[in-house]
């Protein structure tokens, strides 16, 4: 399984406000990084699956490939990296979005002999200024 890490800005201290919260403000915040990391994960899918492609092009077979460039989010090819996306509850208001397979994180940063194909850094940095506003409208939205 692989493995980028990013941490709220502010993590720390809602999480201590949420341990002294009432449990309905915990529960509607729990639903909402649930719903956060479900559009997470189909955001690190969308930047695999559309954007335009400029690398090489080849065939395998019939089958016509474009590949990506380098800094492009990798094209999908056999659709394994796409279908490894998951996001998960790990415990109360705590959720992973990550990958199931080892080459995810080559992609993402590169290796010695390829350059980074970056998906996931991306979709979190296009998603990450929406997160504490929403978890602050329903936090309000329920002590009001």
């Amino acid at each position: 399984m692989s493995k980028v890490s990013y941490s709220l800005k502010g993590a720390k201290e809602l999480t201590e406000y949420l341990r002294e919260a009432p449990q309905k403000v915990r529960m509607a915040v729990d639903d909402e990084l649930s719903d956060i990391s479900a559009e997470l994960e189909g955001a690190i899918v969308l930047k695999i699956t559309h954007g335009a492609k400029s690398g090489r092009i080849y065939k395998r077979g019939k089958v016509r490939h474009q590949a990506s460039a380098p800094g492009e989010a990798p094209a999908s090819d056999t659709g394994n990296l796409m279908k490894s996306i998951y996001s998960e509850k790990v415990r109360d208001l705590t959720y992973v979005v990550g990958s199931r397979i080892v080459y995810a994180l080559h992609l993402e940063y590169g290796t010695r002999k390829m350059a980074a194909r970056p998906f996931f850094r991306p979709a979190v940095e296009q998603e990450k200024n929406e997160i504490n506003p929403r978890l602050k409208a329903v936090i309000d939205g329920v002590l009001t």
